[in-house]
């Protein structure tokens, strides 16, 4: 597993991340849907720079 913290340098992968773990185990997920934007937006939010989104994926 690999643990850090959101940011620009890794948002991508995290998106292609959630996108197949959207493919491989739906029921596993808690959302319809990849919210893109909102993942990538949220980075520039001045609230998310005083906090952390930590990642936890697998590391293959």
């Amino acid at each position: 597993m690999y643990f850090g913290r959101l940011n620009e340098q890794n948002v991508e992968q995290y998106i292609d991340y959630l996108k197949l773990a959207m493919q491989q185990e739906p029921d596993m997920m808690t959302v319809e849907e990849i919210d893109e934007e909102g993942i990538r937006t949220r980075l520039r939010d001045s609230f998310y720079e005083k906090s952390a989104s930590i990642l936890a994926m697998e590391n293959n």
